[in-house]
């Protein structure tokens, strides 16, 4: 049975320096936007925790902004219309106060020039600790990510390079490209149309999935 296509993007724990030294990337895939972290990685959703040490509503309560601050950077947490909801305190109905810690999940987007957060959920954390806790496991996990060696790519990562920079290509292409089976070739792309990342075109070439 041939899935809907949709795949749920995990939200990855990040320092705010790593978002804001990031920038958004060209490729989209279906819904789903792209953003290149200062690390490298590149992701869709992020999850961040900081202080919050300035807030701002706008008098028709259309937009709202906190900014958090984590030990690493400070970085926006902007939202419009019904998103603004969640940034308000649910005791107060107003914005989380200057020293109220949050632990956010959303999507890194950039404004203006000003890379900022879009907030998805928004909860807050009792323990003001937290902060220096979550750092510092990010910070580890860092380490262990910049000391193993790059690994060579995949069939699978490399078809995607090639159709997400080359436009359309049919399996004949990719096989002589990676020196495959068109076999092999086929059952990849099969995979990957089923997880809604490529389309088959009516001539048989195969695309991302976000392109036309």
């Amino acid at each position: 049975m041939r899935g809907t296509g949709l795949r749920i993007q995990p939200f990855l724990k990040v320092t705010i320096a790593d978002i804001v030294g990031g920038r958004p990337e060209d490729l989209v895939t279906g819904p789903v936007r792209y953003f290149r972290l200062a690390s490298g990685r590149s992701v869709a959703k992020v999850r961040i925790m900081g202080v919050v040490i300035e807030g701002y509503i706008r008098e028709d309560g259309e937009h709202a902004r906190l900014i958090l601050e984590d030990g690493t950077g400070s970085i926006s947490v902007r939202a419009w219309r019904e998103g603004v909801s969640l940034l308000l305190d649910p005791s107060t109905r107003t914005l989380y106060p200057r020293g109220t810690v949050l632990d956010v999940l959303g999507r890194p987007r950039e404004w203006r020039g000003e890379v900022y957060v879009s907030p998805i959920i928004v909860k807050r954390v009792d323990d003001p600790a937290s902060i220096f806790l979550r750092t510092l496991e990010l910070l580890r996990k860092d380490l262990v990510f910049k000391i193993i060696p790059d690994r060579p790519r995949t069939p699978r990562e490399e078809i995607l390079k090639i159709l997400s920079s080359g436009g359309p290509r049919d399996p004949a292409y990719l096989s002589e490209r990676l020196g495959l089976d068109v076999g092999e070739v086929e059952e990849i792309l099969s995979a990957l149309e089923e997880e809604g990342l490529i389309r088959r075109e009516q001539n048989g070439k195969y695309s991302m999935a976000g392109e036309g």
